[in-house]
């Protein structure tokens, strides 16, 4: 009888390591951190003329940031970090894509679409860092983290 529950034991403490090394850690989190942002961009001014029209984007620099910024319908906006989150290199950034509605990293050709900053092709499996964007439904949006 203490064999039985020794083996007991021992056959329960080997499925419990067993799970334990192999589930997948899905709280993995994207490698890009997030550079600190908080600025407005005044929809009038010629540099950003694209993005009064829903479907266009425009790159951004500001400080050590640089994202890009879609407008995705009339009222709503959206801005992610221009860094390829495949190997989070601060010199990748995201290009123009053939499409209007996706940018591709210059480096392992991966491609997110702007819409909601996922990977669409290539090794990337993380979407691009997004921030938050607020739209006074005039002439400014304002991006922050």
């Amino acid at each position: 009888m203490f064999i039985t529950s020794k083996i007991r034991y021992y056959f329960v403490f080997v499925v419990l390591v067993s799970i334990l090394f192999n589930c997948k850690d899905d709280t993995e989190e994207n490698p890009v951190n997030p550079a600190y942002v908080n600025f407005s961009i005044y929809l009038n001014d010629p540099e950003f003329q694209e993005l009064k029209i829903p479907g266009n984007y425009a790159f951004v620099r500001v400080g050590g940031a640089s994202l890009v910024i879609y407008r995705v319908t009339i009222d709503e906006f959206v801005a992610f970090d221009r860094m390829c989150t495949y190997e989070a290199k601060p010199d990748i950034l995201v290009v123009s894509d053939s499409s209007t509605v996706m940018v591709r990293c210059p480096e392992c050709e991966s491609k997110f679409i702007l819409v909601d900053g996922s990977p669409q092709e290539g090794p990337a499996k993380y979407m691009l860092r997004p921030y938050n964007v607020t739209y006074d439904g005039g002439d400014y949006i304002h991006v922050s983290n």
